[in-house]
């Protein structure tokens, strides 16, 4: 179907549709499934993926990720869609191996959309090396498109968010700002040159910087989503029994977001986001022009990464050589309470 804008065919594009955080925690603890010892992460944590153990040398990293439109062209929107599923598999310091498609799909917009789509994550998967072996697709009143990733990791290398210690220095390796400037999006705010930004930061994968925590040693890190930055430093930090110090001023935005953000131009979601950590941070952030940075849901993030300074030096000299981008933008402290600082 020519012309028709994706982002308004759904309520809630991308990963800002995600339920809320504290009923969905109420109803994740009072269920109880089959327990193996093979089973080395599974949800109580809160991580990206889950952890099977196969053998001492290999183990299974299995996650499942769909969202709604956040762009209007539907190859795009494929795209990002499959980077945001794999994303999941990197941060947890594995490789992806194989997807299937997670697709629901509104048959009134005509299956050329749904082919453009599908054709988008196709190209993703490629060029991560990930074999598409098909999927499963349902009509629906509103287009949802993702993966389901199986990747695999050495049990003794992997990356998960509980493994986070007192001293670490905290990075992050994109921008943030992407729930901001896609409600702009919906809106007609944005010019044609930062759809353009915007888009590729969206399509841009997590492996060279998965790859390069391996060759490190990093073992603490999850990718910021649908929770906002706030969200997902509060899991790792609840997760790791620690707390934070965050530098306010040293959050890094995509342009056009401060000034978007000062005319409240920003998700539904965001004052929710901040409710779930609203026990837990700290300071003076609210009348700072980038303290709605801290609760902007993410789509296709980048990785918050704990890293020990006696590995930081190698993880800087390697980013720099990769010429990928990295922010440091606080660390990790002792604390009982999961306390987040933010100064």
């Amino acid at each position: 179907m020519e012309g028709i804008k994706l982002t308004k065919t759904v309520s809630c594009g991308g990963c800002a549709g995600k339920v809320n955080p504290i009923d969905l925690y109420s109803v994740l603890e009072k269920i109880h499934g089959h327990q193996s010892d093979k089973l080395l992460i599974g949800y109580d944590k809160g991580d990206d993926a889950c952890v099977y153990k196969q053998s001492d040398e290999s183990a299974l990293v299995f996650t499942t990720d769909f969202i709604a439109p956040l762009v209007d062209n539907p190859y795009d929107f494929g795209k990002i869609a499959a980077t945001n599923a794999l994303s999941d598999i990197y941060a947890m310091g594995g490789t992806p191996l194989m997807a299937l498609n997670v697709v629901c799909f509104d048959e009134k917009l005509g299956f050329d959309t749904l082919e453009k789509i599908l054709q988008g994550g196709a190209e993703v998967c490629k060029a991560a090396n990930v074999l598409l072996c098909g999927g499963h697709t349902v009509k629906s009143p509103e287009i949802r498109y993702g993966l389901s990733v199986i990747g695999h990791v050495h049990p003794n290398k992997i990356v998960s968010n509980a493994n986070g210690k007192a001293g670490d220095i905290l990075v992050v390796t994109k921008p943030l700002g992407t729930g901001i400037l896609c409600q702009a999006l919906k809106y007609n705010l944005l010019s044609e040159s930062l759809i353009h930004v915007l888009t590729n930061q969206l399509c841009e994968l997590n492996d060279k910087v998965g790859s390069i925590m391996q060759q490190v040693g990093i073992r603490c890190a999850t990718d910021v989503t649908g929770f906002g930055l706030a969200g997902h430093l509060h899991k790792l930090t609840r997760a790791s029994n620690c707390g934070a110090t965050l530098y306010l001023d040293k959050l890094p935005c995509l342009p056009e977001v401060l000034e978007l953000a000062s005319d409240n131009i920003h998700s539904g979601i965001l004052s929710r986001n901040e409710e779930y950590v609203d026990d837990f941070i700290n300071g003076n952030y609210k009348m700072h022009k980038k303290s709605k940075l801290l609760f902007d849901p993410q789509t296709s993030g980048g990785l918050l990464i704990a890293i020990r300074q006696n590995v930081f030096h190698d993880f800087e000299r390697l980013m720099v050589r990769s010429k990928l981008n990295f922010f440091i933008i606080g660390e990790l402290i002792s604390s009982v309470n999961n306390e987040i600082n933010v100064i």
